[in-house]
């Protein structure tokens, strides 16, 4: 989500985490960076076209129940075993990432 005019990212993440999904969560440590036009950092809308800098955290939940909104319709927990299909190559990459330890940037 977008970055609101002086807010850090550690509160971006908070409040996006909670609208997108209700929970809150303990900022971790950053998995990777990935800006890539080429893996789908670009997304077009009626009013032109924007490139993504997507940061994926590594990130601890308090106990809470999930509520879909707006931009998350479905949610549901599940192990990275038994990934939904179609689950998009990038968030893929993004969760390997997270899950080896080591930080990437793309």
């Amino acid at each position: 989500g977008e970055q609101r005019l002086g807010e850090s990212i550690r509160d971006t993440r908070a409040h996006h985490v909670r609208e997108e999904t209700g929970l809150t969560v303990e900022s971790g440590r950053l998995a990777c960076v990935d800006s890539d036009p080429c893996q789908g950092g670009l997304c077009s809308y009626t009013d032109g076209v924007v490139q993504y800098t997507n940061l994926t955290f590594v990130c601890w939940c308090e106990p809470g129940a999930l509520h879909a909104s707006e931009e998350s319709t479905l949610l549901s927990w599940c192990r990275t075993t038994q990934l939904p299909h179609p689950f998009l190559q990038t968030h893929a990459w993004r969760l390997a990432q997270a899950m080896s330890g080591a930080m990437a940037v793309r």
